[in-house]
Order: structure tokens, then sequence, then C-alpha cells
């Protein structure tokens, strides 16, 4: 049985716009044809929560249908709303219900660079020629300003986003994980627009008016200037002119600090006034740094194996993971005092999609969850669910909460930012041909108590004995448990989750995927992996190929099971392996 959820389908053709969709008030950009809608209601107020360390539920999902290219969009929550912002401009949808609130297009013009305040989004676009960016004169750069929760324009200017990028829109860069600078204390940085004295104005984002002016003493002919990843505490810039990196204020343009960062920068992230700065030494080591707002040193790393990857900041600590480079996936978790510039704690972490604080604690989102107790560190186990670490630096801890969803490697690799967390909202988005799906989740109150958090409140005696499920397969010659280590979940150990089936014409692996509560939130996590449906194996099923044969998802009321075999012929011993594990679980 096939379990199907309602869905919001949110349709955004090309329609001509009735008489009051508009704002006649608006100001008319001369040249530009536009299409757009206006909401009314001021922005929703987005309080500082965060998620619980508990399981979530859905709350709605959404298509946005019709894009030119929905693997290159990018997706922002901003003051209650969600923006999809793509090529034909932005597509924007209420963040509580999912439904739409407003869209905003130029006609012959592409978006090429964006960013956001908490209550404001400015764009730059280009003209266009076909589906290209043109590239003479004819460009005619332009922001704009609209306001997050109505739509309506703010202001215009000619001058472009300091990050603009004038040679491609954002659908030419599917995939793409560049960072496109926030302005939290609601500064906009432009262009100068002038070749000749080239600088950048800080623009105040609401009103339009120019606050100030920079450029460094050594800024002379064509000199440009290139953002490092920044919430807009504490704006980060690199200059080609003189080589440096110069952290200006965003309310007076005033110089903070400058450093001359190493030849081998790998990134520089810079999150509530202190940033992070990865470089190679000269020697071969790797030196991470953290820098005040005040341009002091708060904590720093050197070491040929371990460089710090990522940075938030919660309270009066900082939280930065540092890759293990001899240790595959293994990272560590370091808890920064930013009082005492000193480590309050460490523990063991994984590589995240980011980091988010909300709510004095500190969230990420991986790939996998669980991992082999004592053996194979750094190795995903397969489990189907996507894993959510909150970390509580006061308490120094990590908790570890199952995603409602999967995050396999195809949907990873085609998203610039396939999951967002806002508040007490996740995000999942996914492109689907024209169009990008999108699934918000927010707390369960119904499992706000649900123990233990690491299984979705699951008891581990519910997991079956892998080999034990296949006590009924025809052929079988031998089976062994494999692994033999249990499977670690934060503070819960589960056995027996694998077995290695010997039989013609060659061994399968099956081991544990999940064990949900119910059958819908198992029917949720493999509707959500990429591969194909077969069919054949339990209730539903999907295949994804790997380097050395296929792994087939199989879904039995709560159970997921995952097997991996080259065998993949009708009737083959796969296939009566999985019959075998079906009939068992029923």
């Amino acid at each position: 049985m096939r379990l199907r959820r309602p869905a919001v389908i949110v349709s955004v053709g090309m329609a001509v716009l009735a008489a009051g969709c508009t704002d006649p008030e608006e100001p008319k950009r001369p040249g530009i044809e536009l299409d757009r809608t206006t909401a009314e209601g001021g922005a929703a107020p987005e309080e500082d929560r965060g998620l619980p360390a508990a399981p979530l539920r859905e709350q709605w999902r959404a298509d946005v249908t019709g894009l030119p290219a929905p693997a290159g969009a990018r997706v922002e929550m901003v003051a209650g709303r969600v923006v999809v912002l793509s090529d034909r401009g932005l597509d924007v949808l209420d963040a509580g219900t999912g439904r739409p609130s407003w869209h905003y297009r130029e006609r012959s013009r592409a978006v090429t660079d964006y960013t956001v305040t908490p209550d404001t989004v400015v764009v730059t676009t280009s003209a266009t020629s076909g589906t290209r960016l043109r590239l003479d004169g004819a460009r005619r750069l332009r922001s704009t300003a609209l306001d997050a929760a109505t739509g309506r324009t703010l202001w215009t200017d000619d001058r472009a986003l300091w990050a603009a990028d004038d040679l491609a829109g954002l659908a030419q860069r599917p995939g793409e994980r560049r960072e496109y600078p926030a302005a939290k204390a609601g500064t906009v940085v432009l262009k100068s627009g002038d070749e000749n004295r080239p600088g950048l104005a800080g623009v105040d984002a609401r009103t339009g008016k120019q606050r100030w002016t920079w450029a460094p003493q050594a800024a002379a002919g064509r000199c440009s200037f290139r953002p490092y990843d920044t919430d807009g505490s504490l704006l980060v810039v690199a200059s080609d002119c003189d080589k440096t990196a110069y952290a200006l204020d965003p309310a007076s343009g005033r110089v903070r600090w400058q450093k001359v960062p190493g030849k081998g920068t790998s990134h520089v992230l810079t999150r509530d006034g202190v940033t992070l700065l990865t470089a190679s030494a000269p020697g071969g080591d790797n030196v991470s740094t953290l820098v005040g707002a005040d341009g002091r040193e708060i904590w720093k790393l050197t070491s040929r194996t371990l460089s710090a990857d990522e940075l938030a900041v919660a309270g009066d600590h900082a939280v930065v993971t540092v890759a293990d480079n001899d240790r595959g996936y293994g990272l560590r978790m370091e808890f920064v005092n930013l009082h005492t510039r000193k480590v309050d704690g460490r523990t063991d972490a994984r590589a995240h999609d980011g980091l988010v604080a909300a709510g004095g604690r500190v969230y990420g989102v991986r790939q996998w969850i669980g991992e082999y107790q004592g053996f194979g560190y750094g190795l995903p186990p397969r489990l189907v669910p996507g894993a959510l670490d909150v970390a509580d630096p006061a308490r120094r801890t990590v908790t570890t909460v199952p995603l409602p969803f999967a995050m396999d490697d195809d949907p990873l690799k085609a998203m610039p930012r396939p999951v967002l967390i806002k508040g007490e909202r996740v995000l999942r988005v996914r492109p689907s041909g024209t169009a990008l799906n999108l699934v918000a989740y927010g707390p369960d109150g119904s499992a706000k108590r649900a123990r233990p958090v690491e299984t979705g409140g699951v008891a581990p005696s519910d997991w079956p004995d892998a080999c034990a499920l296949t006590a009924k397969a025809r052929d079988v010659r031998a089976r062994d448990e494999v692994p033999k280590r249990p499977l670690r979940l934060g503070r819960v150990e589960i056995e027996h989750w694998g077995c290695r089936v010997t039989g013609p014409p060659s061994p399968l692996r099956l081991h544990i995927g999940w064990v949900a509560r119910t059958p819908a939130e198992a029917h949720a996590l493999l509707d959500g992996m990429s591969g194909g449906p077969v069919d054949g194996f339990g209730d539903e099923a999907r295949a994804v190929k790997g380097l050395l044969g296929t792994w087939t998802y199989m879904r039995t009321g709560r159970y997921l099971v995952v097997l991996e075999s080259s065998d993949t012929r009708e009737g083959g011993f796969a296939q009566s392996v999985a019959k075998a594990v079906d009939g068992a679980l029923r």
C-alpha cells in the first residue's frame, strides 16, 4: 500500500495580472516590464526559540513549478516568508502555511545576485538575450529592494550588489555552494559603479539611503572586491588591490581590523562578529584562527592534519567543528568561550551542511545518522534518515535527532542548500523536473517526550534481528552477523542489525535501515530518496545503484530494510531473501 499526502501546488506561470494585484503607487522602472503581485500585512515576528532535541513532523508541502532550472534556485526564509530566487525572479510563500504570498519578475532579465536582511530582500538583475545574460553595455545591471512580507518595492539603484557576478545567473550555477552574504545589521553593500574609482557603498536596506563609502588606499584603476561568507554582523572583504582582508563595521564602514590571509586560505566565515580564518602555513601545517570583532585573536589551532571547518556563535560560546583529515569523515566539535578565550569542552562530531544558531543552541544537518561501534569510524552505516545534531554549548553536549526525510547523495549534490533551518522550522528543498519541492517540518508536540530521542522514540528492542529475518529464505548456505559490533545511535546501541547471507550466485548483505513509529513515517523516509521504484519488494521499494551492486531499500509496514547485491534477476536469490524478510516482518 502506497501512502499519499496532500500537497499545496503553487502555480507560478506568467499570467496577465489582474488590476488589483499590483501596487499603483510603487515607482515605475523605465524600460523594464514587471510581472508581479504583492501581499497585505506585515512581517511575522521571528522568535529566537530554536528547535527542541525531539522528533519533527511535517507542517506543509508545496511545489514551485515552471522554474527554468530548479537546481540553480536559492531559497531563504525571511520575515515569515519562504523566498525562492531563480533566474526569472522571486516566488514567495507564507512560511506558516506554504501558500503563495507574492512574486516579482522582470521580463527579459535574470537575477544574478541577492542579499537578505531580517525584513528585506535585495536583488541585482541583468538584461538577457534568450537564456543568457548580456555581456555588452546593454546589461543594465539594477538593484531592487523588496519588502519581504509584502513584496512592495522600497528602492532601486543602478549599482550592483558587491557580490554581483556579471557573467552568470543563478540557473547557470546549479549545485554550486556559493555563499551570498547576508545583511544582518540592515546595511546592504553595493559597488561604487565607477571603474576609475573602485569602492563599496553601504546603503540602508529599507530606505536606500547611502550611509558610507569605502575603498582601500591602494585602490586604483580596476580594483575588485570579493565578500567572504558573512551573516552581515561584520563585513569581511577581500581586496585584490593589496591582497588584504578588511573587516568593516556595517553601520559606519569603519575598518575594524585588517589582515593579510595566507596564500593557502581555504575559507573565511563570519558569524555574530566572530571570524574564522583557515589557511595553510609555509611549513605545510593548517592554521585556523578565530578573530573577534576588535581584531583580537580568540582561538588558534595549528596542525598538519586538523583544520577548522564550520562556525556558529550561541550566547558566549563559539562552536567550531574541526576536521581530522586522517580520519575521513571524523570531526570534533569545540566549544570556545568568547570571554575567557579558552576551550570549555569538545566532543566527537561529523561534517554538516553548515551550522545555524538559534535559541542558545547550534544546529547542523548531515547526510547520515549512526555509526559502527568501535569499527569503521567515519563510515556511513547507510541508515535511511538524515541527521539533525543539536549542540548545547552551555552543557557542552550534542544530541542527534533523526530527520523525517532521507539525505542521500543525489539531492545533496544537486542543490546548493538542500535543508534550511530558521527558528522552529526545518525546510527541505529538492528539485524535480521543472519544479522545486518544498516541505516544512516543525516540532512534533505528540512526540516531545519521545525516548530515546536518537531513534525517534522507538524502543531499541523493536529493531529486529537481521539474520533471523532470513530464516525462511531458500538456497541459503550460510548466515553471518555483519558487522558483529553494535550500531551506535548517540547513547543507544542496537545489536544484530546487519547480516551477510550466502547463496547462489553470490552473497548479499542486508541491514535494518530504520524502524519508524508508523508506516506513514517509514513511507515518507523512503519517498524522499533518489533512485527508482521497483516492484516485488515489500509494500514498496527503491533501487539505488552503487559501485559494487544495487542497494534496494524496502519498506514493510514501519520497517525499512536495506539489501546490497549484484544479483538483480527476477526471482533470483536477492529477491527470494527479500520476500522472506518481508514475510517475517508482517
